[in-house]
């Protein structure tokens, strides 16, 4: 598209490549659960479905828009992308600021802690805190996750269990179901368990510090390392263990449980959860229902079977283009189990329609 195109062209609901990392600890749910085309053998441990970070940048796959960074569209687009969310803008929003992703844990993952903005800063560490959120998509019978410490212990404590890699006696497990949600903000020690998949909304941000790894061998047999605790002078040992992750902890945690769900008033649909940095909402349909935009860009994504979304922008009474349902596919989208769409705040309402015969569970994702 050349450049007076894109500038021109209008907003719509934007779909985007999914980006896979591997990892020693992800499966192939994406593919058995998921229904998704791999291209490669291995495991798979996250999608990235909706992202703008420097470690994975969304590149939008419908509509005229196809080949477009989302990067792109926050800098450009910011009015019809964000809406009167603007007045809120920070130094973050050069980036979209949240971020939609899958995990798949075959093996547990490393127990692992995120810093906040200021310690990031604090340290030189080119990124943002981060805060996440987990909802899970799929849990094997009797699976875990780890969320928190048992109780509040003081950082000797921890730290004398990172030296001895028995850091997963301190940890808080909690057993998963399908539809949990738990919030996982700066500080916050943390993994997944064997056999557990979520869906990840979080903030964009990557900084990240494994603090132990199960013992965990690589391909060849040969353990991986448990990481340790070098000098506080070293920094980092051979295993890579940043001393930093224990400053990223934040002692006066305890545990960490799922959160409880709120009605809002609205048939078949409730808040799991608002944090300072985005708000979580479940919405469940046997047949369909109509939403309405409120001027906030939203992520949606596919929990549970198929939909179709008929998309109705600005203040029309017609869809995307001005053109009828049969003959305007970037009026109307077709999405799976575990597909995800941005919708820019300029969109007026969505008319989810369950397909199958089967009810669809839908997570969506807005800024506060």
């Amino acid at each position: 598209m050349s450049e007076s195109g894109f500038l021109s062209s209008p907003l719509y609901p934007l779909r985007f490549t999914p980006i896979y990392k591997d990892h020693p600890w992800g499966g192939r749910r994406f593919e058995t659960l998921l229904k998704r085309r791999l291209s490669f053998e291995g495991n798979v441990a996250e999608s990235w479905d909706i992202c703008d970070h420097e470690h994975g940048e969304s590149v939008v796959v419908n509509g005229p828009l196809r080949g477009t960074s989302l990067n792109q569209l926050v800098q450009t687009k910011s009015s019809g992308m964000f809406g009167h969310e603007l007045r809120n803008c920070e130094e973050h929003y050069l980036r979209f600021p949240m971020m939609l992703k899958y995990l798949d844990a075959r093996e547990p993952s490393p127990v692992q802690v995120h810093p906040d903005t200021s310690l990031c800063r604090e340290t030189g560490l080119n990124d943002f805190g981060k805060t996440k959120a987990w909802v899970v998509v799929d849990a094997a019978p009797q699976s875990r996750y780890y969320a928190g410490f048992k109780e509040r212990y003081p950082r000797e404590r921890v730290a004398e269990a990172v030296r001895n890699g028995t850091l997963p006696e301190l940890l808080n497990p909690v057993e998963a179901h399908v539809g949990d949600c738990v919030l996982l903000k700066p500080g916050t020690v943390h993994a997944l368990g064997e056999g557990v998949m979520v869906a990840e909304v979080q903030t964009t941000g990557n900084a990240t510090f494994c603090l132990f790894d199960w013992d965990r061998c690589d391909a060849g047999g040969n353990p991986e390392g448990n990481p340790g605790m070098p000098p506080v002078d070293q920094g980092f040992d051979v295993r890579g263990f940043d001393v930093r992750g224990l400053d990223a902890i934040d002692y006066t945690l305890g545990p960490v449980f799922s959160q409880r769900p709120r009605t809002t008033g609205k048939p078949d649909n409730e808040t799991l959860l608002i944090c300072d940095d985005f708000r979580l909402e479940r919405w469940t349909c046997k047949t369909q229902f109509l939403w309405y935009g409120n001027e906030h860009c939203h992520l949606w994504t596919v929990l549970e079977g198929s939909a179709t979304a008929i998309f109705t922008a600005g203040r029309r009474t017609t869809p995307f283009y001005e053109s009828g349902r049969e003959n305007d596919p970037d009026a109307i989208e077709e999405l799976e189990r575990g597909d995800s769409i941005l919708v820019p705040a300029m969109t007026r309402s969505i008319r989810w329609i369950a397909e199958n015969n089967e009810p669809i569970v839908l997570l969506v994702a807005l800024l506060p």
